[in-house]
């Protein structure tokens, strides 16, 4: 079993795929100028899956419930409306749950006992205040 690193245990909002250097500037400006709200995420249940990239890794997450899970894919559709409307194609639309990964294990950890014991549990609250692009801090509308 492997542990992510505790210090950067994050989420990832959207994943800009296969963009040139140009296009990355023009999302980068176009981020940068969005308008947008802060809102609060419970990671409030856990969940696992299996690596689809053949590796045979198991991931184990920290999930928002569905309620969460809207208020993730609410921005993600703002982010592309204005990645869009600044003539920027996007090429990996977000359709996959949003989580932390908390751990990668391998087929014989028993990852079914860690699906009974820890769904339920309440890993914790964050504001989503602010995200991470190319170096550049999008902080919504009323956050500091």
């Amino acid at each position: 079993m492997r542990f992510d690193n505790t210090k950067t245990l994050h989420t990832s909002i959207f994943y800009f795929c296969c963009h040139g250097p140009i296009e990355l500037v023009r999302i980068r400006e176009a981020l940068l100028n969005m308008k947008w709200a802060s809102f609060t995420v419970e990671y409030d249940t856990f969940g696992c899956n299996i690596d689809t990239h053949g590796s045979n890794i198991t991931y184990l997450h920290a999930l928002p419930s569905k309620r969460y899970q809207d208020m993730y894919f609410a921005l993600t559709k703002k982010i592309e409306e204005t990645v869009s409307q600044a003539g920027v194609e996007i090429h990996h639309p977000r359709k996959s749950l949003f989580h932390m990964t908390l751990a990668r294990v391998t087929p014989e950890y028993p990852s079914e006992k860690a699906l009974a014991t820890l769904n339920g549990t309440h890993f914790g609250s964050h504001r989503v205040c602010s995200f991470e692009f190319l170096g550049a801090k999008v902080t919504a509308g009323d956050c500091p």
